[in-house]
């Protein structure tokens, strides 16, 4: 499986490359025109309110206000554009015993949480994400009212 491997609070972790759209350089984030946990805010992108994944709090990082030097990744979580702020990318990484849809095949696996698996990526344990168990059903419908709010 392809990934794109990134770096959050000194930690290492990847998305399998068919989930990821691009990667763009960071920009400011607005508010929502609601709070949710587990968003850190939204930039507007296309035309349209792209949510902002907040990982580092997920992950038990402290959460920190973006830089200028941060990356945005943006990729596809239940279907549907987010953003995620990366402290650095890499570039794009093969990597074993992975299904195409970063569900490890080699029986690591870290069932309910934001972790699908984890590989070894140049001498390092690289957390596979699985950004479509990100938001809970509860808050995916409240991120989809927000962003039809927003859009309409």
């Amino acid at each position: 499986m392809l990934v794109v491997p990134f770096d959050i609070a000194n930690l290492k972790l990847a998305l399998p490359l068919a989930r990821v759209a691009r990667i763009e350089p960071m920009v400011e984030l607005a508010p929502l025109p609601r709070a949710m946990p587990n968003v850190a805010g939204g930039v507007v992108y296309a035309g349209s309110l792209l949510p902002i994944y907040e990982l580092r709090a997920k992950l038990g990082r402290d959460p920190r206000e973006a830089r200028a030097a941060d990356q945005l990744l943006l990729a596809y979580a239940r279907g549907q554009l987010v953003g995620i702020v990366a402290d650095a990318t890499a570039a794009v990484t093969e990597i074993a015993d992975f299904s195409e849809d970063g569900r490890s095949t080699a029986g690591i696996l870290a069932e309910g949480g934001t972790i699908s698996g984890a590989a070894i990526i140049d001498g390092r344990v690289v957390l596979i994400t699985d950004l479509d168990a990100f938001l809970d059903d509860a808050q995916a419908l409240e991120l989809d009212a927000i962003l039809r709010e927003f859009n309409a």
